[in-house]
């Protein structure tokens, strides 16, 4: 069965064929009746570039829709279904379940419907596995059979014997507007509190709350985010400021910035270090272990140089203005560079599209 929709190419309305369609099964119902692919303001959050994806993927006369749109009477052989991060099994299915009831909302995802169920409809479904181990936990620690029920499955943190792809950056270049602003202030960090989904201990949750109570004794340190206010921590209460308007404007008025990720985990590089690479603020850094092989060690502070934050703080505040400006230097060179370029929209445009496809990128 042919499906025909209207599409605007240079300045007409016009009627393709649709040739396939993806449907989504996005992060959390929030992303649902398409907003996953509703354009988000840079400045207010470094998101994944979805909305462009799918203008790329209409130009191809490849639909792209959520999940909730699929209707089983036109669907069609080719179509494919897309999980972004498969959701709970096991113990933290029944958690996660609990969860829901005593907030009084459906269970997520598909609302009603069991994943595992729809998924057989489908002659290729996709897993793009986005979280680490410390918040999906269950995909991990049951690999094999959650795998088993897809296709292909790909994972931004490693995982041996999977396929890796890199977490998009919703940018492509230099914030030029705040790179070269002069700093006014010391550190920042920017992020929202959490803890890892049962015992995980490569978390990185809990050493953010660390050296935001060490730098807080000296009032070095400010902190941005939402969800603080129900942290009850003195400290917390006292360099905590509220929820950034402009994200990159605020990070730019900062010389450094804690860029932990939510874990230690080879392959799991986010938005954390170029959020402040993109404004010229230099990331102390604690993630990925092969952080060196996507981003040059010269662009960033390694915290694991570091025995404990006395060290880190004697070492910051005994920078030069001119090693401080060599960071700069490199992470221009960087962002110029071919190794950046996998980290950008149109680079996850196309393995999207190639993986959709079929296609060898």
């Amino acid at each position: 069965m042919s499906t025909f929709c209207a599409r605007v190419r240079f300045g007409r309305i016009i009627f393709v064929m649709i040739r396939q369609t993806v449907y989504f099964v996005p992060f959390s119902e929030e992303g649902l009746r398409n907003k996953l692919f509703e354009p988000f303001s840079n400045t207010k959050a470094n998101v994944p570039p979805f909305d462009q994806l799918k203008a790329y993927l209409n130009q191809r006369d490849i639909e792209v829709l959520t999940i909730d749109y699929w209707d089983t009477k036109k669907n069609r052989d080719n179509d494919v279904v897309i999980v972004i991060d498969h959701p709970p099994v096991g113990i933290y299915k029944f958690l996660y379940r609990l969860r829901d009831m005593t907030q009084g909302r459906d269970s997520f995802p598909l609302k009603n419907r069991r994943l595992l169920q729809l998924l057989p409809r489908f002659k290729r479904k996709i897993l793009m596995q986005w979280e680490s181990p410390a918040n999906n936990p269950w995909v991990y620690k049951n690999i094999k059979s959650i795998t088993a029920h897809y296709d292909e499955s790909y994972f931004i943190p490693e995982a041996k014997g999977y396929p890796h792809f890199y977490y998009p950056q919703n940018f492509d270049r230099l914030n030029e507007k705040h790179f070269e602003k002069r700093r006014k202030k010391f550190l920042v960090m920017m992020n929202t509190p959490s803890r890892a989904k049962g015992f995980f201990k490569n978390e990185l949750y809990s050493k953010r709350v660390e050296a935001l109570e060490f730098f807080s004794s000296f009032d070095e340190v400010d902190l941005y985010g939402g969800r603080w206010e129900k942290v009850n921590r003195p400290f917390i209460k006292k360099i905590w400021k509220g929820f950034a308007d402009d994200k990159p404007a605020t990070i730019s008025e900062y010389t450094f910035a804690l860029c932990f990720e939510n874990a230690i985990w080879p392959g799991y590089v986010t938005e954390k270090i170029f959020d402040c690479m993109l404004v010229g603020t230099i990331p102390i850094y604690w993630g990925a272990p092969d952080i060196a092989n996507d981003v040059p060690a010269d662009c960033f502070i390694d915290m694991r140089k570091f025995k404990n934050y006395f060290e880190l703080r004697a070492f910051l505040h005994a920078l030069k203005p001119e090693t401080i400006e060599s960071y700069r230097v490199a992470i221009r060179q960087y962002f110029a560079s071919e190794n950046f370029k996998k980290f950008t929209p149109i680079r996850f445009m196309e393995k999207m599209c190639a993986i959709i496809s079929k296609q060898e990128i």
